[in-house]
């Protein structure tokens, strides 16, 4: 993989404008934007390019239409301006920066750039006001946008793509700033070195020499559905534990009864009309064919109407459990046969807890004490990443430094894993060939 980074160019960010699409992508707490760790990433880039000298134009989202997230990028403006009144001394943020038809650039927004200082960091509006930004087009498409050319003749002169986990789409501000160069940020560079780390990894555990591990729960199993598949052809994974909605969808589709309150998060339809539970027969095909990789829960933990955490084995199932009860963890058996497993692994994937601790703190054993392990055992490779597992190891006393391979981002990193060619970062190749390097 060749790309040029912000540290290549840093002598020729002296005095540039710059465009950097970052992902800031957070849950508001009480309207105020949170600190997290990609706000964090987000940050050194910025800082980076504040300090080589550049005029500096962010670019982020927040949410999608439609949903509670949805909102300005005020708060992300004025977070930073809180948090960094030092290192970001000039920071602009001139209000709305879209026309009304939402499609480019209003006039103050233009002018705010045009007149950008070395050092000046401006704030664009959360890009998915745009109408264009997740538009089903061709990447040559949107290099034609409003938006796209209102930049460059505002003159940006230099593309820095550091949001890995939007990498994985081809959106207006990912993939329409092919004209010019193409630079990877700080942000970027350290996931396609940790990425390739775990891609030789795995690549290695096809010799048989590798023991590789799935920890696989959480409530989105849509997202790695398609890389189990190919891990499995592949014999790039030598055993996957399943927690959460995978779990329990593991366990219906072998003949066990966890009643209705358990069924149901496995009915709920996400934002495409799909439900877990329409993965059935594709997830029941996929443990009978690869019945000796998977390893299912052999006991559970449930909770009753007193919020009580109760647990039984999957060959004596109580009816209290089919009529009153939803199972929200694995069970002691399965936690230390769990727990064993990941102490003898080589490298361990884990995406989504393994038990509904934020819905009730007592389901939070399968997690913490698996986590553990993991942690204490230097010689694994660990590789984590999304939104729930970082808050996942955050409930849980865990440091992203305690993880060999922290990821930002959960679909780009899945996408990456499985084999698929991520447009955010094609792109970064392209412009490596496109525009050579002048020293």
């Amino acid at each position: 993989m060749h790309f040029y980074t912000i540290e290549d160019y840093q002598s020729q960010l002296k005095g540039a404008k710059v465009l950097v699409r970052v992902d800031t992508n957070a849950t508001l707490e009480s309207g105020v934007m949170p600190f997290t760790e990609r706000v964090k990433a987000a940050f050194e880039t910025i800082q980076y390019l504040v300090n080589a000298g550049a005029s500096v134009v962010v670019a982020a989202h927040n949410g999608r239409e439609g949903e509670l997230g949805y909102v300005s990028l005020g708060p992300l403006y004025m977070m930073l301006k809180k948090e960094h009144p030092k290192e970001l001394p000039e920071l602009v943020c001139p209000g709305n920066t879209y026309d009304e038809e939402r499609k480019g650039l209003n006039s103050d927004a233009i002018k705010a750039i045009k007149g950008l200082k070395p050092g000046q960091v401006l704030v664009l509006e959360n890009v998915r006001f745009l109408v264009q930004e997740t538009a089903k087009m061709k990447r040559e498409e949107f290099v034609q946008e409003k938006f796209v050319k209102d930049l460059l003749e505002a003159g940006i002169q230099y593309f820095v793509m550091d949001g890995f986990s939007v990498a994985h789409r081809a959106q207006m501000s990912v993939v329409g700033f092919a004209q010019i160069p193409n630079l990877a940020g700080l942000c970027i560079k350290k996931e396609l070195i940790g990425s390739s780390r775990v891609i030789e990894l795995l690549e290695h555990n096809k010799t048989g020499k590798g023991k590789v591990t799935f920890v696989l729960g959480g409530a989105k199993i849509q997202d790695y559905l398609e890389l189990i598949e190919k891990a499995l052809e592949q014999g790039t994974v030598g055993k996957i534990l399943t927690g959460g909605l995978l779990g329990q969808i593991c366990m219906f589709a072998k003949g066990y009864d966890l009643g209705p309150l358990s069924k149901k998060p496995l009915d709920k339809k996400d934002s495409k009309g799909k439900s877990i539970w329409d993965e059935k027969d594709r997830v029941a095909k996929l443990l009978e064919k690869y019945a000796d990789r998977f390893v299912l829960p052999e006991d559970v933990a449930y909770e009753m109407p007193d919020k009580s955490r109760r647990e039984c084995s999957l060959t004596d199932i109580p009816a209290e459990l089919k009529e009153k009860g939803a199972v929200l963890d694995i069970g002691s058996k399965t936690i230390t046969r769990y727990m064993e497993i990941v102490y003898n692994s080589q490298m361990v994937y884990w995406k989504g807890p393994l038990g509904a601790f934020d819905r009730n703190p007592a389901f939070g054993d399968g997690s913490k004490k698996v986590l553990q392990v993991l942690v204490n055992n230097t010689n694994i490779f660990s590789v984590m990443g999304g939104g729930d597992t970082g808050q996942m190891i955050e409930s849980f006393g865990v440091k992203p430094e305690q993880i060999g391979y922290m990821s930002l981002a959960g679909g780009a990193l899945i996408e990456l894993l499985a084999g698929k060619k991520l447009p955010g970062i094609a792109i970064l190749e392209e412009s490596y060939k496109k525009f050579p390097l002048q020293k």
